[in-house]
Parts: structure tokens; sequence; C-alpha cells
């Protein structure tokens, strides 16, 4: 079933403004509203929508300056304000390679969307959003979603108390 997105709240930060056109088009072609979605060009200018806007969800590119997507979401994880701190951040990357999508996740990205972005790709990750919140863990190196989806038992040293040996 169709998610109904009109009422949500959604922060696009890219340094491309074609790009921005993109997500914006096709957010609207999901059923967002143009009026509930607010843009910023970098990492800085999106902090400056936050300080009077709470979206309910971030999508930021990863390479922006002065101030890009991971030194945005951990700005955003390591902030003093609950309500920014939990926001859904998705990070959208023209880098598919696998040290890019670990740093995004290790900076306390929620999701990790690849460009070319599509319209199925940016509505799955959303909906992923909204039906599988993933607890958020604190610890003295990280503030994030927990970065492990599956709750299978870990055999290192920093394993979960809930975790089990099969």
């Amino acid at each position: 079933m169709p998610y109904d997105f009109q009422n949500l709240e959604i922060l696009i930060a890219d340094d491309n403004e074609f790009m921005r056109r993109v997500i914006r088009s096709t957010l609207q072609g999901l059923g967002f509203q143009r009026d509930n979605m607010f843009e910023a060009s970098n990492g800085e200018e999106a902090l400056k929508i936050l300080e009077h806007k709470t979206p309910d969800i971030i999508i930021s590119d990863l390479n922006m300056e002065p101030l890009n997507g991971l030194e945005l979401t951990r700005h955003i994880r390591n902030s003093e304000d609950s309500l920014l701190q939990f926001m859904p951040i998705m990070i959208c990357t023209g880098h598919a390679e696998a040290n890019y999508i670990i740093s995004a996740r290790d900076a306390g990205a929620t999701e990790v969307v690849c460009k070319p972005i599509s319209a199925r790709a940016l509505y799955e990750h959303i909906a992923m959003i909204i039906e599988r919140p993933r607890e958020f863990v604190r610890s003295a190196n990280y503030v994030g979603p927990d970065r492990r989806r599956k709750n299978a038992p870990f055999a290192g040293h920093d394993r979960r108390g809930s975790d089990v040996d099969i």
C-alpha cells in the first residue's frame, strides 16, 4: 500500500541545483508537497534551516563544501537538540564503493542511496525509515541508528547482551 507523504516535511541538501530539482520533482511525484520541502546548497545552509525548521527527514548529498553530508550528519547526531538528534538522515552519493557507504553509515546516516537516484529507490528508502525504524545507539565514538539491521549473533568482545549463541 502506498504511503501518504503529503504532510511530511523534508530537507534536501545538495550543492548541485539540478540534483535538488530532480529530488524535489521525484518527491512531488511520490506525494510530498512543495511547501513542505526545504532546500540547502550545502551542510552549513542546512544547519541554518534546522535552526527554524524540524523536518521529518533529511536527504543530503555526501560531497558538498564547506560542510559535507558526513559532517552534517555527525553534527546533527551530536547535537544537544533531541528533536534533531534522532531525525532520519538519508545520504545520497554518486560513489557506490563500500568505503563511502561505510563512512556514511559510521557517521550516523539512517539510509544511503546511490545516484543516479530513482523514484523507486527513494520511495523504498523512505518506506524503510517509516516501516522499520532502527533503535539509536550512543557510545563514546558513535551516535545514530543501530548499524546492524539484523539481530544476528556476533562473536566479538563487543557483542550485544541480546545476542545469543546458535
